[in-house]
């Protein structure tokens, strides 16, 4: 998977052009192709998914920019449509995919309530480490859908050795919540706040010291965070305020 600030040079785009087997008409699909490469390059990752459409609109036969219109609809947080071009990469053989567009309508099926087309969809090979993480977080996820949390939290205290478990903490823990396992649920955020969790785990283990009620522990985390002259202030402010007015916070509650 191309990291977000992927840099492509105004020639690797032209020659990509130059080397399809079909000529595409040189007025409108050029200019949106060569406008979505350039907001590439400035980082502007929500510029791409508009101009990726209209090129594979214009020229729907050509794999590279149907990756593009993928994999940057995704990246932008627009998963929806991100899911129907995955689809459409999928529809054209196993060669148009690394294994993000089989993860990407896995979740969406997942989402839908969909839960063995969603484990049928991960079949299939996955080359990179990262997307085997995401791949196995989906599956345990599906497991807790299907058998209950307490079948995923087994599930997840056994990956594969090519699964790489940096962010298996935070999905642990919020699955150790939902089964009211306290124990493990407050552990598991703990080391993901202290591992590769980042923000997320520092909102959801925030979240789980208001609900189950431990206000004084709540208290202590969200002094150490209010130190923190960033975000992490922030959350520590609207943390504070929250108990003060008695609504504990209800993020990630219902994952």
């Amino acid at each position: 998977m191309r990291p977000f600030n992927v840099v492509m040079i105004m020639g690797a785009a032209a020659a990509a052009l130059a080397g399809c087997a079909t000529p595409p008409p040189q007025g409108n699909l050029t200019g949106e192709y060569l406008s979505g490469r350039f907001a590439v390059r400035q980082n502007s990752v929500h510029v791409p998914p508009s101009a990726d459409a209209r090129a594979h609109a214009d020229a729907p036969q050509q794999v590279t920019i149907l990756r593009d219109a993928f994999f940057f609809h995704l990246a932008s947080g627009d998963a929806p449509s991100a899911a129907a071009y995955a689809r459409r990469l999928l529809a054209i053989g196993e060669d148009a995919d690394d294994g993000l567009a089989r993860i990407t309508v896995a979740a969406d099926l997942l989402k839908r309530g969909q839960y063995k087309p969603a484990r049928a969809a991960l079949n299939g090979p996955i080359d990179a480490q990262f997307l085997k993480s995401v791949a196995f977080l989906i599956d345990v996820w599906i497991e807790a859908a299907v058998s209950g949390p307490e079948s995923a939290l087994l599930m997840i205290e056994n990956p594969s050795p090519d699964v790489y478990a940096g962010f298996n903490d935070l999905h642990r823990g919020l699955l150790a919540e939902r089964a009211d396992d306290d124990e493990t649920a407050r552990a598991a955020y703990q080391a993901a706040v202290l591992g590769l969790g980042g923000p997320i785990a520092r909102t959801a283990y925030s979240a789980y010291l208001e609900r189950s009620g431990d206000a004084e522990g709540a208290r202590h985390f969200y002094a150490l965070l209010a130190g923190d002259p960033g975000p992490n202030r922030r959350l520590a402010e609207r943390g504070l305020a929250r108990l003060e007015q008695g609504r504990p916070s209800t993020a990630f509650a219902d994952t």
